[in-house]
């Protein structure tokens, strides 16, 4: 924040605010001083931030009625037993910050504060094929997410469409196969209702499937993980993404975490075809980057993944970056003489060779300094 506001004069003309995840939104608190110091001109958010678009206050419901049901899911699932699934669960939800806490530590409390830093006049919330009007008839910016369609927001997973999907779903079922011979239910089949026969009968319906008082959501253990799972994807799947053309038609695409659903309505889009810089979406995760998409992408020379390996690793969020879909990048990138930066790596010793990452693998690295790059000639910071 204090680079920002030193190499902007502590003003800006707009700032995007790309969805509601506590990684792309938590500065605007914990660096709130320093925020405070910098005037924007206006905000721009997605729809789906709109609380006057019905869809929107829908998918709004919904998100906040999950976030609910799942703020007590790890404290009951690790008295249950399920100290791993408690741990994946409590990952997921701590996307949106501190749920159930008192304090403003929340990705709400994040976005009010982005919302304040401009008046209600100057709040736009965008469709895909919005009109946005410049000063610069030079350079154009397009909107081509999120789609304004519930389906393909809660679209969030390929079995043909990204990168190494194979790979992720033989360690899920690795994980499934290990967690099935671990388990020793406490009752002989004979004592076993089925799902579908219990959701017929009076007590579990009051008692456990609900809604009602006496069946608070967090009894439902064994969906928790999967709710969790599927809110987190939706909510990356609402991401703000633009297209930013230049006067010679060169464009540079920033995704935001877009997934599956996003991608495939504007992955069509001939925009692609003239992509020169790639902000790579989703920290370069399974989920995110459409091969049909990246394929599209031939004339790309620069690709910027912000991602924490270390921290991936940690969180038990498998390959972040995943190798496949660097590869695949890294092809395209160092084929037109570019190169791919990543965030966890420091540019000040990064040298126009080979560099070996953390999975082994060889890496093109990217011939920039510091403080500086060269993009067409002009220097950029």
């Amino acid at each position: 924040m204090s680079d920002i506001l030193d190499a902007t004069d502590k003003y800006i003309d707009v700032l995007i605010a790309t969805h509601e995840h506590w990684d792309h939104v938590s500065g605007f608190i914990q660096a709130a001083d320093l925020f405070e110091q910098l005037k924007v001109g206006e905000v721009w958010l997605a729809w789906t931030e709109d609380d006057s678009d019905p869809l929107a206050k829908k998918l709004k419901q919904a998100h906040d009625q999950a976030l609910a049901a799942l703020a007590e899911a790890p404290e009951r699932m690790a008295a249950g037993g399920d100290e791993a699934g408690a741990s994946a669960v409590a990952n997921l939800i701590g996307f949106f910050g501190e749920i159930g806490a008192a304090g403003d530590n929340t990705t709400k409390a994040a976005l009010n504060a982005v919302r304040g830093k401009s008046d209600a006049a100057t709040i736009h919330y965008f469709k895909p094929d919005d009109a946005i009007h410049l000063e610069d008839p030079a350079v154009s910016l397009h909107v081509l997410g999120p789609p304004h369609d519930e389906k393909q927001i809660n679209k969030t997973l390929s079995s043909t469409e990204t990168y190494g999907f194979a790979e992720s779903f033989l360690a899920m079922n690795a994980a499934t196969d290990a967690t099935a011979e671990s388990f020793d239910p406490p009752f002989a089949p004979i004592y076993v209702i089925p799902n579908e026969d219990a959701r017929k009968m009076d007590f579990f319906v009051a008692k456990y499937w609900g809604p009602g008082a006496e069946a608070p959501d967090w009894r439902r253990i064994g969906d928790a993980s999967d709710l969790a799972l599927a809110l987190d994807n939706a909510t990356n799947n609402t991401s703000l993404v633009l297209a930013i053309e230049l006067a010679d038609g060169d464009v540079l695409l920033f995704v935001g975490d877009a997934q599956v659903g996003n991608w495939e309505s504007w992955a069509q889009n001939e925009l692609l075809s003239r992509v020169i810089l790639y902000k790579v979406g989703h920290h370069g995760s399974h989920n995110a980057t459409l091969i049909d998409g990246l394929q599209r992408m031939q004339k790309m020379k620069y690709a910027f993944v912000p991602v924490d390996h270390a921290m991936a690793v940690r969180k038990r969020w498998g390959n972040m970056p995943l190798p496949d879909l660097l590869d695949h990048i890294e092809e395209i990138t160092a084929r037109n003489g570019g190169f791919t930066l990543r965030s966890d790596q420091d540019v000040a010793n990064l040298r126009p060779t080979s560099n070996s990452n953390p999975g082994g693998r060889t890496r093109r690295t990217c011939p920039i300094s510091r403080s500086t790059s060269s993009f067409g000639g002009d220097r950029v910071r």
